[in-house]
């Protein structure tokens, strides 16, 4: 078992970390409001608490906690919505964590000098980015849950 401090850093190795070119699009999906409360909402736990190590110890990748904390602000922008009370303290903590994520990562890919001003409902597309590859990071989310469920299945069959 892990013990404090002692535990991978990631769940992939930056090495093998495909990289892709991403054209930014604007999307009718994770909008705002009433109509796009699903899409914020349906995080599968799977890709959110990755189980690793001889007993399956819970840790939550960073690109995980990011889309958690967009999440709750949905929910803070549309409170009536939500199915629980907001916590300010929460919130504060998502505003500063992806606030600290941005700094680290750091992305320095020049946006077209229109891009605060442009009408977005017409120019749909952005700059194009070199990013990492996330369904590579899915996959490996997925492998993982699977691997879980199948040691539960396992221990629960062993009662």
């Amino acid at each position: 078992a892990y013990v404090g401090d002692e535990h991978p850093m990631h769940i992939m190795s930056f090495d093998n970390f495909p990289r892709v070119a991403l054209d930014f699009e604007e999307s009718v999906h994770f909008g705002l409001g009433q109509n796009a409360f699903e899409d914020w909402e349906n995080i599968p736990e799977e890709e959110f608490r990755h189980r690793i190590g001889p007993k399956y110890q819970a840790f939550v990748a960073s690109s995980s906690h990011i889309r958690h904390c967009l999440m709750r602000f949905h929910r803070a922008l549309y409170p009536d919505l939500s199915p629980e009370k907001m916590l300010e303290g929460h919130t504060q903590h998502c505003l500063a964590y992806v606030r600290q994520m941005i700094l680290c990562s750091a992305d320095l890919t020049l946006e077209p000098p229109n891009v605060l001003s442009r009408q977005w409902e017409i120019d749909r597309t952005g700059a194009r980015h070199v990013c990492a590859d996330w369904s590579a990071a899915q996959r490996v989310s997925l492998d993982l849950a699977a691997r879980w469920q199948q040691f539960k299945k396992q221990m629960y069959s062993d009662l």
